[in-house]
């Protein structure tokens, strides 16, 4: 019973631990996806979209007008004027001054228009300049995971080599026991076991020199556990395989390569910019409004007339006698409308309330400015846009010739390694064949120590270079595959 819940339990350790190491692989999607989302490079570029959104945002807001508010408290003390009367004054005074004012611009040679356009462009270029940025990140992980790969390979076979060598050691030692080989033959394949092993040790370097790239790539450290998924299989290349012309690989990846459209998208910028300096020579038109209110401590009292109105006499109208019904002179008064007919001197109040709502002042009126001469300064800045435009445009063009230039080295690398593992997979198993007829002959006793290590050190570094030009060609096929928009996986 207790013999069974052992087995339960490491049972059960097996499965966690393997579950664990599957956890801890990471195949070439995901390492890519890590890469992106994680990479410092990559998020320093998301910051020059969100400047280049702000700065969009805010050229927008200049067609807008502004408003601005301001207020002031003020101490004055000695000889000073009232701002009410005009009159000096010898005391300590407050003041305060409240109001708004606002400019609109109207027309400005449709700078503004041109900017909102040009910083558009912008935004547009600094988000194909991430897409481009992810594309070589993306290029530089499938280059450091293939080299893990190649240098995986490479590990295998110097292993089986080392094996190989430990069998002739085993044999030749008994051989040599026995007298019928020479003590010199066991020394040599001694000597031959240990740079076998020194390559086996060069190659694990190799994975954990490629592994740290690919970590540093990912931004993770060094001491952070990282294995990466191993295929179970790669295809050799094939040699029946038909690539596309170069021109119509071009002609696909000027249309679709963000670098590409970025670097027009910056000419289309640099475009619009000679018409923003341009628009300097024109007048600029604004409308401003204004209001604005103030209180003063010299006015807190003020004086009043009191005026009383009645009415009084100012002639009568008379009715001759011929005309009266008495026959007398009859007179009636006449009286004025109201008048002031008493009058008398008031003081009162007169509150911070009261000022503001009396010294309230409005205003509003347009200007007009027109640069006549401004010390050659606007046609300076216009030449820089024209030559900042004509840089752009050169630019375009390198990033065009480099294209072409990166899709025709790699499809001739692409031919150039498939050769190369038609050739060495051809040598390779020619070598074989001769390494194992020598080792037959060694073993009879035929052949000598010197050939069979010789024959083993060219079989090795064929096999090494059929590994090189394999992982070569498969790695420029992957450019050429991204070129021609296809997805990259193995």
């Amino acid at each position: 019973m207790i013999h069974f819940k052992k087995i339960i339990l490491i049972t059960i350790s097996l499965f966690v631990a393997n579950f664990s190491h599957a956890q801890e692989q990471w195949d070439l999607e995901k390492c890519v996806d890590y890469a992106i989302e994680n990479n410092l490079t990559i998020q320093q570029v998301k910051l020059d979209i969100d400047i280049n959104e702000v700065a969009l945002t805010q050229s927008k807001h200049e067609m807008l007008p502004n408003l601005n508010g301001f207020a002031s408290h003020d101490y004055n003390w000695g000889r000073s004027f009232d701002v009410y009367t005009n009159e000096p004054v010898n005391a300590r005074v407050r003041s305060n001054n409240f109001g708004l004012s606002s400019s609109w611009v109207l027309f400005r040679g449709m700078s503004v228009q041109n900017t909102i356009k040009q910083n558009k462009l912008n935004l547009e270029a600094s988000r194909l300049n991430l897409e481009d940025q992810k594309n070589f990140l993306m290029l530089n992980v499938v280059n450091a995971y293939l080299r893990i790969l190649m240098a995986r390979e490479t590990l295998k076979v110097a292993e089986n080599r080392v094996s190989n060598s430990e069998e002739q050691i085993t044999q030749t030692r008994k051989l040599v026991n026995a007298g019928v080989l020479p003590e010199t033959n066991l020394f040599d394949l001694l000597s031959q076991l240990a740079t076998e092993e020194l390559q086996v040790v060069n190659a694990e370097n190799d994975i954990n020199f490629n592994t740290l790239q690919l970590k540093q790539l990912l931004q993770i450290e060094d001491a952070q556990p990282f294995q990466i998924f191993i295929p179970d299989s790669i295809p050799d290349p094939d040699e029946n395989f038909v690539l596309q012309p170069v021109k119509e690989i071009y002609d696909y990846a000027e249309g679709v390569q963000p670098n590409v459209i970025s670097a027009d998208k910056n000419v289309e910028s640099s475009e619009v910019g000679i018409d923003i300096a341009k628009s300097n020579f024109m007048p600029t038109l604004s409308l401003r409004a204004g209001i604005n209110t103030f209180y003063s401590s010299a006015q807190a009292t003020q004086v009043e007339r009191d005026v009383t109105l009645g009415t009084a006499p100012i002639g009568y109208f008379e009715l001759p006698p011929e005309l009266s019904p008495t026959g007398d002179l009859i007179q009636w008064p006449v009286l004025s409308d109201a008048v002031p007919i008493s009058s008398d001197f008031i003081e009162s109040d007169f509150g911070f309330k009261d000022q503001l709502e009396e010294s309230l002042r409005k205003s509003i009126g347009f200007s007009l400015s027109i640069p006549i001469y401004n010390r050659h300064m606007v046609r300076a800045a216009v030449n820089n846009a024209k030559i900042q435009n004509e840089r752009a445009r050169l630019q375009s063009k390198i990033v065009r010739n480099e294209l072409r230039q990166t899709i025709e080295q790699s499809n001739l690398d692409v031919i150039s390694a498939g050769k190369s593992f038609s050739a060495n997979q051809r040598r390779v198993q020619a070598l074989t064949e001769t390494f194992r007829v020598t080792e037959q002959r060694y073993q009879l006793g035929s052949s000598n120590i010197t050939d069979l290590n010789i024959a083993k050190n060219n079989l090795s570094m064929a096999e090494a270079d059929l590994i090189t030009s394999k992982y070569q060609y498969i790695f420029r096929m992957k450019i050429l595959d991204f070129y021609l928009g296809k997805e990259i996986k193995l």
